[in-house]
């Protein structure tokens, strides 16, 4: 099973880490968070170095992807925005610059950031 932590570099997400990493059905364990963990909990996991990573990013991304899908679907969100908001869902873990690589054609970080800023638009003009 692998298992993705949303704010993993908190107290709580460091505990449910550690916890699932004793686990031995636990395949994979990704934090993401905006910040990283401490230096002293990394040195703590180094013994599951194979099963546990960090990726920093922004969790509200796929929060505002799951607003806008479900209050207007994401049907309706230009192309550009739609496969975006279907490669960060596919992908919660991996960065902006990896994150356009998954489209075709393939895009920038700075392009992908932008894509994502709109979207952040939208759901926000949806919580309004």
């Amino acid at each position: 099973m692998n298992v993705l932590i949303l704010g993993g570099s908190g107290l709580f997400g460091r505990k449910t880490a550690a916890h699932l990493l004793a686990d031995p059905e636990v395949a994979r364990v990704v934090s993401l968070d905006l910040a990283p963990p401490p230096e002293w909990f990394l040195r703590g996991v180094s013994a599951h170095r194979d099963r546990f990573h960090h990726v920093r990013g922004d969790v509200s991304q796929i929060e505002d992807i799951l607003l806008i899908e479900r209050e207007m679907g994401l049907g309706k969100l230009p192309r550009s925005l739609r496969e975006i908001a279907r490669v960060r869902e596919e992908h919660p873990d991996s960065p902006l610059s990896a994150l356009g690589e998954f489209l075709d054609p393939p895009l920038g970080k700075s392009g992908v950031n932008s894509r994502l800023r709109r979207l952040r638009s939208i759901a926000e003009k949806l919580r309004s």
